[in-house]
């Protein structure tokens, strides 16, 4: 990813935040995705928080709501400089569904080892 905020999603620290405003832009890129202007509370390790707003793409349906806790990145020498990290969103996003799915499946298999349809 090129461009504004790479350096903060490539090495800023990271921190947590409550998304309170999602946002659905009007663009959208070649691949579907549509950007997401975000309201975020971050909170950061020593408990301080500030809200920031930010820009995400994703695809329809799959972007953070309001309420969604977000892995972000900021820069820690000012702290209103805040980006959502995609990659940790994403592979947390990939975990809870291998789980879902895990549980999923093992559920099954315990209603056919009792005889349930």
């Amino acid at each position: 990813m090129f461009g504004r905020g790479k350096k903060i999603r490539e090495h800023g620290a990271q921190a947590q935040a409550v998304v309170l405003d999602s946002e659905m832009g009007n663009r959208q890129n070649s691949h579907g995705a549509r950007n997401h202007k975000l309201t975020l509370r971050v909170q950061f390790d020593d408990g301080t928080t500030t809200e920031a707003k930010c820009t995400v793409w994703s695809m329809l349906g799959s972007g953070a709501g309001a309420g969604d806790i977000v892995p972000v990145r900021y820069d820690p020498d000012d702290r209103d400089k805040v980006e959502v990290d995609v990659e940790a969103l994403e592979a947390g996003k990939r975990e809870a569904l291998e789980d879902s799915k895990a549980k999923l499946i093992q559920a099954a298999e315990e209603k056919l080892a009792k005889g349930e349809d």
